[in-house]
């Protein structure tokens, strides 16, 4: 990796950059690159379905991915390959489903009860752990309620009453990373794309970065 000296700070080029997550990372990924301009090698371990910490969810209102049960170990699994490959300085983090309640065992961990914080805590710390292994820095992402979109007849992916389940999400995802603040830093998203909090609006400042679905 060629040097970049800029001021007092030396930056090895390119920047390997491991994006984990949902679909929302993988849509996010597909940018990361040509908008670096040639400075990032961007490589994508994205689960459809599976966030980096959900592990199987579970709600009987709110519709959610099939055979979560196995995301565990495939996320697990996908991660302990993909550091070991590609020893990246910077893991982009971006996952949704951990807003949805969690299967813990033979108990339910509701969204926003105790049990819910504390089994993500622990998630996160492990995940944190096994993601900076070789010394690469987090970059995670709060998580914006979806808007009405491309879809037919202007709708979204999702119903406006779990709308503050992305907040709840975010404000854990806020407590976490200041929890480890030498490896995560927190990228407000959220705060970017519905900076009044949900109903989210289509556009911001004159576009539409989510237009498709509203979500992605």
């Amino acid at each position: 990796r060629d040097k970049l000296v800029t001021g007092v700070q030396t930056c090895a080029l390119p920047i390997w950059v491991l994006v984990v997550g949902d679909s929302l990372a993988c849509s996010l990924a597909i940018g990361l690159g040509p908008a670096a301009g040639g400075t990032l090698d961007v490589e994508q371990i994205a689960m459809i379905g599976c966030g980096v910490i959900a592990g199987e969810v579970w709600d009987d209102r709110e519709p959610f991915p099939a055979r979560t049960e196995s995301c565990a170990d495939v996320v697990r699994g996908r991660i302990a390959e993909a550091v070991a490959r590609v020893h990246p300085d910077v893991v982009v983090w971006v996952s949704t489903w951990e807003r949805l309640n969690l299967v813990d065992g033979s108990r339910l961990a509701v969204t926003g009860t105790p049990a819910w914080s504390r089994l993500l805590e622990s998630r996160f710390d492990a995940a944190v752990d096994a993601l900076t292994a070789g010394g690469a820095r987090i970059v995670m992402t709060t998580i914006a309620a979806p808007t009405n979109a491309g879809l037919a007849g202007g709708g979204r992916i999702t119903s406006p009453e779990f709308d503050w389940r992305f907040g709840e999400l975010s404000s854990e995802l806020r407590r976490l990373a200041a929890t480890r603040p030498a490896r995560v830093t927190l990228v407000d998203l959220a705060g970017a794309l519905c900076p009044d909090g949900p109903p989210c609006p289509k556009a911001v400042e004159g576009r539409e970065p989510r237009q498709v679905d509203g979500a992605h």
